[in-house]
């Protein structure tokens, strides 16, 4: 009996040591457990934080994208006006060249006419002439 009761102790001893390996496990798998509930916890934060990211990302895209398709609106708006500016001052030019015949031609019919008045007083003058000798032979005539 002796025995017996030698091995039964030897069986708890051992079943106690098996229990307290299963107690050991199960708190380092419920550790494990609440480590890795921590690690998805915080997994699921990241992602979460990653995905308000690359949303704000595309938001700040979509923004870039506006301005740009805004700027190259701009831009067109601005050769438009350049391309009318350059019309305008072709046009401009063109008619300052054709002012320029014209003030030229002013200037030479001017120069004509003034021409012509200074003949024209010459001819007075000469004109005046005469008709003054012809007074003063026309007295001496008269005297005689």
């Amino acid at each position: 009996k002796a025995k017996v009761d030698q091995e039964l102790a030897a069986v708890k001893v051992e079943r106690s040591a098996i229990e307290q390996q299963r107690n050991s496990a199960m708190e380092a798998k419920n550790k494990t457990d609440q480590e890795l509930e921590i690690i998805i916890a915080k997994a699921e934060q990241e992602r979460d934080r990653v995905v308000q990211e690359k949303n704000k990302i595309e938001q700040e895209r979509n923004a870039v994208i506006q301005v740009k398709n805004k700027v190259e609106e701009e831009n067109q708006s601005l050769l438009q006006a350049k391309s009318k500016v350059e019309e305008e001052l072709k046009n401009m030019y063109e008619s300052s060249g054709k002012l320029k015949v014209d003030i030229a031609a002013v200037k030479s019919e001017k120069n004509k006419v003034e021409e012509e008045r200074n003949g024209l007083r010459t001819e007075k003058s000469r004109l005046e002439e005469e008709l003054k000798k012809e007074a003063q032979n026309k007295n001496k005539v008269e005297e005689e």
